[in-house]
């Protein structure tokens, strides 16, 4: 990562918060949003299932949304494509609230009596 940050370049990361505490993940993605920490454009590529992962330094055209339809097909959407207001918001808390078009489909269905 280090190697990357120093030189230009990208690194993969697949699920990125697996096994790191989810501060520990924030910073990884904050180094490579901050001029200082990376002077040569290094570009991070992960997955991630956190929606708190994307941080107010975290721009809309950066952030890419999978979705999978009820066939199993997988379609990605960037974020500053999709319709939303113009003013700022806090990215990660519009993704919890089910933004976006990312609210989980339930698979089961559990009748309670």
């Amino acid at each position: 990562m280090f190697n990357t940050l120093e030189n230009g370049g990208i690194l993969l990361i697949d699920e990125l918060e697996n096994g790191l505490h989810l501060s520990l993940a924030k910073e990884i993605v904050g180094l490579f949003t901050n001029d200082k920490t990376n002077p040569n454009g290094a570009q991070l590529i992960c997955t991630s299932h956190q929606p708190l992962l994307i941080s107010e330094n975290v721009r809309r055209d950066q952030v890419w949304i999978a979705n999978k339809n009820k066939y199993g097909k997988s379609s990605l959407q960037r974020m500053s494509d999709l319709k939303t207001s113009r003013a700022k918001i806090n990215l990660s808390n519009r993704l919890l609230e089910g933004a976006f078009g990312c609210n989980p489909e339930p698979f089961f269905n559990i009748t309670h009596e």
